[in-house]
C-alpha cells in the first residue's frame, strides 16, 4: 500500500475497491454489448453534483456550474505555446544557427512579434469562460459565454430534451507508458453529444459525478468500455436506441488539429516573410 492509499479513511477505500469491483467495462475489457432501448427524460430528482459543491447552496440557488475546457479555450491555450515556441526557434537561428546554415540575425526580428502574440493569447485565454450552468429549478442547461467584456447566459437545452448520460473513456499513450482518462458527456434525443466534463484520469470521481447528474436529470447513465463511442440509433416506431461502437477520432479533436495546422501554416508564413 501506498502512502497515498493509506492517507485514505477505511470506509473510503473500501468504498472504492467495491465500486472498482462492481462497474462494468473496466479498463483494458472491451466489451462487446447489446443495444439498449432508452426513454426520453420527462422526470427530475434532486441532489449534489461533486464532493466539492455544497449541497445546501445547490437547494437554495437551483444552479449547478458544469465548468469544462471548451474547444475556444484551448485554443488560445495551445495557440500561446506554439508562439512560445516559434519565439525561441527565432533565437535560436539568430544566434546559434542551424546544423547546416550560420546564424542568421534577421530571425531576432521575429521574437517580439511572437512573443506578442503569446500574450495576447494568455491575455486571451484569462478574459475567456465558458461553461454550462445546470438549472434544477428550470429544468434546463444554460451556456454562458465571456470573451474580454461581452458577456451572454443563454439557454442551451431542456432537461426533457437528454435521452442519457453516458461515460467515455479513452486511452492515452506516451513513450514509456500508457493509462485510460474519462469523460462525461451528454446524449440528445436527436443523438447529438454534448461533452459535460473534461478528460479525467481519475475513473472513480468522474462515475461519482455522472451518478449525481444522474440523480438531477433523472435519466439513465451509460458507462462505456476502454476506447467506445456511444452511438444513437431509432427503431422503425421512432424509439431511440443506444449501443457502443469503436471509438476513432471525435469531430471535436480533429478540428483542434486542423486549427493547429492553420496557426502553424499562418506562423511560418509570417517568419518566412520576416527573412
Amino acid at each position: 500500500m501506498n502512502q497515498e492509499e493509506s492517507q485514505q479513511p477505511p470506509s473510503e477505500t473500501k468504498e472504492r475497491n467495491a465500486w472498482e469491483h462492481d462497474l462494468p467495462g473496466k479498463p483494458g475489457k472491451f466489451q462487446s454489448r447489446k443495444t439498449t432501448p432508452v426513454k426520453a427524460n420527462t422526470s427530475f430528482a434532486g441532489a449534489s453534483l461533486s464532493t466539492d459543491f455544497d449541497p445546501e447552496e445547490a437547494a437554495f440557488l437551483g444552479r449547478i456550474k458544469i465548468d469544462l475546457e471548451t474547444p475556444l479555450e484551448q485554443t488560445f491555450y495551445y495557440g500561446m505555446w506554439i508562439m512560445v515556441v516559434m519565439a525561441y526557434v527565432c533565437f535560436h537561428g539568430g544566434v546559434f544557427g542551424g546544423k547546416h546554415s550560420p546564424p542568421s540575425p534577421e530571425m531576432l526580428k521575429g521574437i517580439p512579434i511572437f512573443l506578442g502574440a503569446a500574450l495576447s493569447f494568455y491575455f486571451l485565454r484569462q478574459a475567456t469562460d465558458n461553461y454550462y450552468v445546470l438549472d434544477v429549478r428550470g429544468r434546463r442547461v444554460l451556456y454562458h459565454f465571456r470573451l474580454l467584456s461581452w458577456e451572454t447566459m443563454k439557454p442551451a437545452f431542456a432537461l426533457t430534451d437528454i435521452l442519457t448520460l453516458a461515460m467515455v473513456s479513452v486511452t492515452r499513450q506516451s513513450k514509456h507508458s500508457s493509462w485510460e482518462e474519462y469523460r462525461l458527456q451528454v446524449i440528445k434525443n436527436n443523438g447529438e453529444i454534448v461533452q459535460f466534463s473534461d478528460w479525467d484520469k481519475d475513473r472513480y470521481v468522474i462515475h461519482t459525478r455522472g451518478e449525481r447528474l444522474e440523480k438531477l436529470i433523472g435519466c439513465p447513465l451509460e458507462v462505456g468500455g476502454v476506447d467506445e463511442k456511444i452511438v444513437v440509433g431509432w427503431h422503425p416506431t421512432g424509439d431511440p436506441y443506444i449501443c457502443w461502437e469503436p471509438a476513432g477520432e471525435t469531430t471535436n479533436r480533429i478540428l483542434l488539429w486542423v486549427l493547429g495546422g492553420i496557426i502553424c501554416t499562418v506562423v511560418i508564413v509570417v517568419l518566412i516573410a520576416l527573412l
